[in-house]
């Protein structure tokens, strides 16, 4: 069976889409999306105007618009379509316990308490909406990306 080159073309797991969701960044977009809206609203007020001149809405700005509704997008069907069971789950309920026991020095026995219920049928349900989050994490970071490199390329070239 032909197996594919790269990892980027799997459907992540509920698993790991929830590493993305706990990451720091993805909360910017909750502030992105209100205050780009506002933004523009401040720049085409007739008051703005007056004051500023003319001016229109920076290109990175639109973008981290669309970014901030990529992400936002994902954190929501990850918090509506991930299983309950996994979006509570602690990162600690994964860690075992190992008891050494030296009752005799020859031949210590390891005992692995492994209480760790894992259900690998509910990490792989709903595969639709995994895809979805999936895409919509891809969307909103290539945008991020798409800004770094676009006001990289700026500084550069002031």
């Amino acid at each position: 069976m032909w197996k594919r080159p790269y990892k980027v073309f799997r459907i992540p797991l509920w698993s790991e889409l929830r590493a993305f969701c706990e990451q720091p960044a993805t909360k910017v977009s909750y502030w992105a999306l209100p205050a780009v809206p506002i933004i523009a609203f401040a720049l085409h007020n007739t008051w703005a105007r007056r004051v500023v001149g003319t001016f229109e809405l920076p290109l990175s700005f639109k973008l981290a618009y669309f970014a901030a509704w990529f992400i936002a997008g994902a954190l929501i069907i990850f918090a509506v379509a991930c299983p309950k069971d996994l979006r509570k789950r602690s990162p600690l309920d994964k860690v075992r316990t190992v008891n050494i026991v030296l009752n005799n020095v020859e031949k210590p026995q390891i005992i692995v308490h492994d209480d760790h219920l894992d259900d690998p049928n509910l990490d792989k349900s709903l595969l639709v909406l995994r895809w979805l989050c999936y895409a919509c994490y891809i969307f909103g970071t290539a945008t991020a990306v798409t800004i770094l490199v676009r006001g990289a390329l700026l500084v550069i070239e002031a």
